[in-house]
């Protein structure tokens, strides 16, 4: 109790009460970030917003995806024209990609392409309300007829939203023969689109880049717009709560630095002590918020991994930016805060 009213005599308190609604705040936005592009994705069909459509020159070719000259993650689509009722594309990524949210089973992996295996991942509406004669069960097992060819289904996608993703089809690019038809490529190596060409085992191969219009969540709703004026709204908030709180704590603590000054402590140390202080306070309260909102999304299962992991470098991030922002206003603040103490007499006395 003691402690308590200390707490709240010097000002700690509501610092930790401001600061604990601000980390929810920061957080939640994160987690807001995350799902809008979760979401834009889903309604692209997993295509990115800066992918690129493209056909291969010529006749059509059967290549080896695993050769592909380029040292950046990469994801390519091949849009299969089966005339099925629903999406259907074959997949081969490496490294990495986006996994979309699981209704059941398991999405791709890397070990699944190139292995003889024949699988598929279906949305959740697959077999459902549509292509229900080429989805069957076998011997305890679902298997999907495509193409004359059947795969074995691993899993199924699907978000608690309506998207694309949910009347899509996907299987392995290996197992499927060769078809003329367009490719969509997620990279961030954009030197293939701008050459119109792919490096295969130091092979070029000419492409042509196919202009086609966006579409999905985020061309109707404009988010990248509002994803970006609620980035600056935050730091905006940051940058005033912090010169705010700072104003406050130091107010709330002129007395003890006073006191401690004409003890003999000079200002400098007294400022250092004071504004370490804040700094813990600040950082206890962000990591507690930061740690038990990651705690709950892996326990919910709110997010994949990959979601997870940026998730934490996006409150990593917003915790860097509390701490500048808090050190710039402290710095803004000495002036008024401490050296008036100083302006008043050099006697301790």
């Amino acid at each position: 109790m003691n402690k308590f009213r200390q707490w709240r005599r010097n000002g700690s308190l509501w610092l930790i009460i401001l600061y604990l609604l601000l980390s929810i705040l920061v957080v939640s936005t994160s987690y807001y970030q995350i799902k809008q592009e979760e979401m834009n994705l889903l309604t692209r069909g997993l295509y990115d917003p800066t992918s690129f459509t493209f056909a291969f020159q010529g006749s059509s070719l059967s290549i080896d995806w695993r050769k592909l000259d380029t040292d950046k993650p990469y994801t390519v689509f091949n849009e299969l024209d089966t005339k099925q009722k629903y999406a259907d594309r074959a997949i081969y990524f490496n490294e990495k990609t986006f996994v979309p949210p699981m209704v059941s089973g398991r999405y791709f992996t890397a070990t699944d392409f190139y292995t003889g295996k024949r699988i598929a991942v279906l949305g959740q509406e697959v077999g459902e309300s549509v292509g229900k004669e080429d989805v069957f069960e076998k011997n305890g097992k679902e298997y999907f007829q495509l193409a004359g060819k059947t795969f074995e289904v691993i899993g199924r996608m699907g978000a608690f939203y309506p998207s694309e993703v949910d009347e899509l089809a996907l299987v392995n690019m290996d197992a499927i023969d060769n078809h003329p038809n367009l490719y969509v490529m997620n990279t961030e190596d954009n030197k293939m689109k701008h050459d119109q060409a792919l490096s295969v085992n130091q092979n070029s191969i000419p492409i042509q880049v196919i202009d086609r219009t966006d579409h999905g969540a985020q061309r109707y709703l404009g988010t990248d717009f509002y994803q970006k004026g609620i980035l600056i709204f935050i730091a905006s908030i940051l940058m005033i709560t912090s010169l705010l709180f700072n104003q406050y704590w130091f107010n709330k603590r002129k007395n003890e630095i006073r006191i401690l000054w004409q003890h003999g402590i000079s200002l400098r140390k007294v400022y250092v002590r004071t504004t370490i202080q804040y700094l813990l306070l600040v950082s206890i309260c962000y990591g507690l918020v930061s740690l038990g909102s990651s705690f709950l999304l892996i326990v919910w299962g709110k997010i994949t991994i990959d979601s997870l992991r940026l998730h934490i470098l996006q409150i990593l991030i917003a915790y860097g930016g509390i701490l500048l922002f808090s050190l710039l206003s402290i710095w803004v603040l000495k002036g008024n805060g401490l050296k008036p103490i100083d302006e008043k007499g050099t006697s301790r006395s």
